[in-house]
């Protein structure tokens, strides 16, 4: 843009020039009235290209090992450890036995010396059938036994009626009961066998009672400190 000044001023300052020289003057006065008047515009000019923005590196954080997490794992369950339950042991039957209440009764008759076996009855009672064994605290066959087939001898293998068998110590001199007037069988062992196998009615530390069999079985129970027992057999 070009400013002109008032007719006026141009032919009162105007020096004479030539034509060339004029266009010259006129274009370095515009420029210089231009330059003098025109303030100088500062324009922000908008692109749409983004500033490049120079990242500074950031510093990776140094991984830090995780610590163990605590896990609640389930706890075992305690166990139920079987306890174990006592069981009494089974108490042996110490209790007398009676296998025929209502048999042939016979009494026994004994002590340190002897043992004797009387038929107050009217039976016959047939040696072989018997047995007698001591007894242990828990009712178990303490090792001292006699099988009644001994008495039997030539003529006799039973007890008769009012009769006796019997056991005593050779060296021993005491007289038969008064009840055993008849004897139908005498045993005479010597006290050291009477001692070791054959005195089962004899009272020991560990023997407190003797059994009477009858074919094997148990019928009827002593005690070896009272000195008389009475039993009762299957009658003939």
């Amino acid at each position: 843009m070009v400013s002109r000044l008032p007719d006026e001023a141009q032919s009162a300052t105007a020096p004479t020039v030539r034509s060339g020289d004029m266009e010259s003057a006129i274009l370095a006065t515009a420029t210089a009235t231009t330059a003098a008047t025109s303030p100088t515009a500062t324009v922000a000019v908008a692109t749409d290209t983004p500033a490049a923005v120079v990242a500074s590196p950031v510093a990776s954080p140094t991984p830090v090992p995780a610590s163990p997490t605590a896990t609640n794992s389930p706890e075992p369950s305690p166990t139920s450890t079987p306890t174990a339950t006592a069981t009494p042991a089974e108490q042996p039957d110490l209790s007398p036995t009676i296998a025929f209440p209502n048999g042939q009764r016979v009494l026994m008759l004994y002590d340190a010396n002897s043992f004797y076996l009387w038929n107050p009855g009217s039976g016959r009672i047939p040696f072989a059938a018997l047995a007698f064994e001591a007894l242990d605290p828990g009712g178990q066959p303490a090792g001292y036994r006699f099988e009644g087939s001994r008495w039997t001898v030539t003529g006799f293998d039973a007890l008769l009626n009012n009769g006796c068998a019997g056991l005593k110590a050779y060296e021993a001199g005491e007289r038969p009961p008064s009840q055993c007037v008849q004897l139908n069988s005498l045993r005479t062992p010597t006290m050291a066998q009477i001692a070791a196998d054959v005195g089962f009615w004899l009272s020991r530390p560990n023997v407190e009672t003797f059994r009477i069999l009858w074919n094997g079985e148990e019928v009827a129970r002593c005690e070896t400190e009272v000195q008389t027992c009475e039993v009762f057999l299957p009658q003939p």
